[in-house]
């Protein structure tokens, strides 16, 4: 049988030497990528397809270069990679200033040059999809300003023997700007909740211990605390088939030990100005979405999500057979709070209810308002005494904890109703609804027996 590959992406070769072009080409065609080659940047800049590419592999030796070299780094992120054998310190570092993303010898491991490809293709895919988020946030009003503030970035330099700091390991810790943690690896797990603060990891590569350090870049990544952290894999310049592996695991970048100071400063300094961005534009993302499933003033959930939760409940019920009760509460005279003492008062009372009910359900179980004064708790798993019980108690906590906005106790009234299944294996989910209508049924009976009370639902009360 045939395999059919994929596509790995759209690599661009800016090459003016043609056999440079062919063997770089056929490299790249062998790992499935598709690569079109053009000879100089100047012809690739007018050509109509500048933001087609997934990649730019420009190879050059010339500092002359870095003059055009601002027609292809104005894409539209597309990750930049250069080709060059100029050792000069100057030239590289000014090449990551112009807005390349990595210089690596034209002589390179084709392991190295291909998991440095995948990496950047893999960020500019992820950044991608966090800008699109966040142009949708940003329309709807979800949108954080960027601080232009710089601080001394705080970098956690992971190491396997605590008492060797010696040559690589001193560059490391000497950089100006940067404050260095030396950690074990044992520390990352154990005090990760202290960690989150550190701005990047550098994990100090040993040929002795390639198998840990392979299986620590796996942990970080799988580690919700790491998940998005800057990482970077310092090692020897022999080291390229290891650090390709390191790439691999989810490296953001390689630090080689012929780097110069100013090359590992910008590298480390490049990563850190990303991840911020990043780390700002999932926190909009997660604003944005908190905001259409949650309540502004109390911080509930709202009822748009409480009708799609109660309706996924009531499904795996009907499935499982298991229980499943709601509890609808509305606040007793919640208007004349309004009138006597001001709208602002009524808002206090109703983030007091709210953080009551918070407090006073289990983690299983979703409290939402539902509008006005009115709120609903949904209880996957709850047997009707449960859920009266629960009632009772939110009731007494309501009546006996008066909020400072007014001078006086609110109650509220309470509506019970539960899920039926053993006795009606017939209900479908279409008649979730009616679940919710019969806790508004118990609820009215509360009201009209005098308030502050909990009613349960009956057929009779239909």
């Amino acid at each position: 049988m045939q395999i059919e590959h994929t596509i790995s992406g759209h690599i661009l070769i800016v090459d003016t030497v043609s056999t440079n072009r062919i063997a770089l080409s056929a490299k790249l065609k062998k790992a499935h990528y598709k690569v079109h080659c053009t000879h100089n940047i100047s012809q690739f800049a007018q050509s109509n397809l500048t933001n087609f590419w997934d990649a730019v592999i420009l190879c050059t030796d010339d500092a002359h270069d870095l003059i055009d070299l601002p027609q292809i780094t104005h894409l539209e992120r597309t990750p930049l990679l250069v080709m060059s054998d100029n050792t000069s310190a100057l030239f590289r570092v000014s090449l990551l200033q112009s807005g390349a993303d990595d210089i690596v010898p034209k002589s390179i491991h084709t392991d190295f040059l291909l998991a440095r490809l995948r990496g950047l293709i893999r960020m500019r895919h992820a950044n991608f999809e966090l800008r699109v988020r966040e142009d949708t946030n940003r329309a709807l009003g979800f949108h954080e300003k960027t601080s232009h503030f710089q601080p001394v970035t705080s970098l956690g330099l992971i190491v396997n023997d605590a008492g060797n700091i010696s040559g690589f390991k001193t560059t490391l810790r000497s950089l100006p700007d940067i404050h260095c943690t030396l950690l074990s690896e044992k520390d990352v797990f154990d005090l990760s909740d202290q960690l989150n603060a550190l701005d990047c990891f550098v994990i100090m590569g040993d040929t002795a211990h390639k198998e840990t350090h392979n299986n620590l870049l796996l942990d970080l990544r799988a580690n919700s605390d790491f998940r998005h952290a800057a990482i970077f894999y310092a090692t020897g310049a022999e080291e390229a088939g290891t650090a390709a592996l390191a790439l691999n695991f989810g490296a953001n970048d390689v630090l080689f030990d012929h780097f110069t100071k100013p090359e590992i400063l910008e590298r480390i300094n490049r990563q850190v100005l990303l991840k911020k961005p990043n780390e700002r534009l999932r926190k909009t993302i997660m604003t944005g979405l908190d905001a259409a499933v949650k309540d502004s003033l109390t911080g509930l959930h709202n009822r748009r999500f409480a009708i799609t939760h109660l309706k996924h409940q009531f499904e795996e019920a009907l499935k499982s057979g298991n229980e499943l009760s709601i509890i609808m509460i509305d606040l007793d005279h919640f208007k004349s709070i309004n009138d006597t003492f001001g709208h602002a008062a009524g808002d206090e009372v109703l983030k007091k209810v709210a953080g009551l009910l918070k407090t006073g359900i289990r983690a299983s179980d979703l409290d939402a308002r539902m509008g006005g004064e009115e709120f609903v708790i949904i209880l996957p798993d709850t047997a009707q005494s449960t859920a009266i019980k629960m009632a009772r108690r939110l009731c007494f906590a309501i009546r006996n904890e008066p909020p400072h906005a007014i001078p006086r106790k609110i109650t509220a009234s309470f509506g019970v109703s539960w899920l039926q299944n053993k006795a009606n294996p017939l209900l479908r989910l279409s008649e979730c609804e009616s679940l919710l209508n019969q806790a508004d049924i118990a609820l009215y009976a509360a009201k009209e027996n005098g308030r502050n009370r909990v009613s349960e639902y009956c057929e009779t009360a239909a």
